[in-house]
């Protein structure tokens, strides 16, 4: 465990191509955890650009498996924070402005309603257009928000993520 100063629960989530982690940083110390569901595992299961209904299903089966069990490790309260290019994107992505760098669970939510809505149709629309492995992060990153409790997600730099590994 690593020490950190007391204050609010943070949640570091490493949202990346391969088997992520989290991080959680609470009451003095910081416990690391894996997530074991990257967007490369995700994204190979889409077949169709967008995915079908189906294939849509069984990713979030995948991902609920993942994620679940990590519900139980984050404290209520917590602040969600992520630092990679992938997070950045879903919140530009989620708040429709690249300036921002916070977004809420109910944006989240709309992005993965849109891109349902062009599942359902089988064709993107001209507003939205997502690769595979963009829409495997909007999952990944929606289920998690949604089944740990997170009302939201902010993305920081790379480097207050590695100064909060330094202070233990």
């Amino acid at each position: 465990m690593k020490t950190q100063g007391k204050g609010k629960a943070v949640v570091w989530l490493e949202l990346v191509a391969s088997s992520g982690r989290i991080r959680v940083a609470a009451d003095g110390s910081t416990d690391t955890f894996p997530l074991p569901i990257g967007t490369s595992a995700v994204a190979a299961l889409f077949r169709r650009d967008p995915p079908t209904e189906g294939e849509l299903e069984t990713a979030i089966e995948l991902i609920e498996e993942a994620v679940m069990p990590l519900a139980i490790k984050v404290p209520r309260g917590a602040v969600l924070v992520a630092c990679s290019e992938r997070a950045r994107e879903l919140v530009n992505l989620s708040t429709g402005s690249g300036a921002r760098n916070v977004a809420s669970l109910d944006a989240v939510e709309a992005s993965f309603e849109q891109m349902a809505l062009a599942v359902r149709r089988g064709a993107w629309s001209r507003e939205l257009r997502m690769d595979a492995s963009l829409c495997a992060g909007l999952l990944i990153l929606r289920e998690f928000m949604h089944h740990t409790g997170f009302g939201g997600i902010e993305v920081r730099d790379a480097i207050a993520f590695t100064a909060n590994e330094a202070e233990g």
